[in-house]
């Protein structure tokens, strides 16, 4: 005879409720940070690239950790306030005195985080930080890697777009960043806790316009476009973000001095 325990019970339930009959079931993904006194989030990129100049080709390798801790904000449930609690930096294209500059300046950080709509905006300052290895910077990382929630009931198969424009600092001057995603829900699924998981996955395009034109030619290499795609794992639950993760490339740029291209992986964890 078949032993039916209480997580069965509950994955039953679970199941019923997001399904319905058949695939009919829908489901409203939010963030509520309320559950928790604070919340960390570790953060991975790893950048493989080359520079190319007129005679010359050089690989570089670049890596970054660090771990985002936030609190909750007092009136806004779905926002998060962030900070950078912990960093560490290596680069075969940077120097001693680069790298601990890029941990001071992460370390600097802080955010108003609305994970929900992917945003990020620096507290206390209208200038969005600065932190990056080369071209790679933390702020575009997280605005990429982070899945804009949509505001109505959705099931498998729903798609969504979100376009977004981050001003940016760059070497050229202002610019300003253009970032398109097209997102999908893959599947609806329990965990064995019997919360109810939904798996993302989406494709982005990102388009950086200069403000000021380079007339010297030094930066005509540097790639000003690139393409990825991302998945995340929400539980809908519990609402938290438990993971989210993108792959970047950038191909490099037809004309120049010195031409760059790179590819990023960032990987985003709960950690619990």
């Amino acid at each position: 005879m078949a032993v039916i325990n209480k997580q069965h019970i509950v994955a039953v339930i679970a199941c019923f409720l997001w399904a319905g009959c058949g695939n009919s079931g829908s489901v409203r993904l939010s963030l509520d940070f309320s559950k928790r006194p604070e919340w960390r989030y570790a953060v991975n990129a790893t950048i493989n690239g080359s520079i190319v100049s007129a005679d010359t080709q050089r690989t570089f390798t670049s890596a970054a950790q660090c771990t985002l801790s936030g609190r909750p904000d007092t009136k806004n449930p779905a926002l998060l306030h962030a900070s950078v609690a912990s960093v560490s930096v290596s680069s075969t294209i940077l120097g001693d005195a680069e790298i601990q500059n890029l941990k001071e300046q992460a370390r600097a950080v802080r955010l108003s985080c609305a994970l929900a709509d992917g945003a990020f905006v620096p507290e206390d300052s209208s200038a969005v930080p600065v932190v990056r290895i080369g071209e790679w910077d933390l702020y575009k990382d997280l605005a990429k890697t982070v899945p804009a929630l949509p505001k109505i009931p959705i099931r498998p198969g729903s798609t969504w777009d979100r376009e977004r424009t981050i001003p940016l600092d760059t070497k050229q001057g202002n610019a300003l960043g253009h970032l398109f995603q097209s997102f999908s829900m893959d599947s609806l699924r329990t965990n064995g806790s019997g919360d109810v998981i939904a798996v993302l996955s989406w494709k982005f395009t990102y388009r950086v316009e200069f403000k000021d034109r380079d007339t010297s030619g030094l930066y005509g290499g540097v790639p000003s476009a690139g393409s990825g795609n991302g998945h995340a794992v929400v539980n809908v639950s519990g609402k938290s973000l438990e993971r989210a993760s993108v792959h970047f490339d950038v191909p490099a740029a037809t004309q120049g001095m010195f031409r760059i291209s790179w590819r990023e992986d960032i990987l985003l964890n709960l950690v619990k």
